[in-house]
């Protein structure tokens, strides 16, 4: 009598339920690779941020802070900024892995600056 040694079969990449809804793993979805970079303000740090709350809330991202700290999340991207006198420093520390940094970075400096 042997011992017989069995391997368990890896989970599929992608999968589909009874209801045709693909599922697909989360190591696939998001990057957790964080990314940080600067803005020069143009203007008020209270304004900016008003702005960029209004911005976010119309857009459905979940969004708090001031005008020295905060964080935001949504569709995919968590991240937290500082400002320090006019210069704001972003760090993005979750995304979708087919969203490119460039893409992210350009569209938060806009709701930034």
């Amino acid at each position: 009598m042997g011992i017989r040694l069995s391997r368990a079969a890896p989970e599929p990449a992608i999968s589909f339920n009874i209801s045709g809804n693909v599922s697909i793993p989360r190591f696939f979805t998001h990057s957790t690779m964080s990314k940080s970079f600067e803005v020069k303000l143009n203007g008020n740090a209270d304004e900016i941020i008003a702005k960029a709350r209004g911005a976010a809330l119309n857009n459905g991202i979940h969004f708090d802070g001031d005008e020295q700290t905060g964080h935001f999340a949504g569709h995919g991207i968590e991240g937290s900024y500082l400002i320090l006198e006019d210069i704001m420093s972003v760090r993005i520390d979750k995304k979708p892995m087919i969203m490119p940094w460039s893409m992210i970075e350009s569209t938060l400096r806009k709701y930034f600056a």
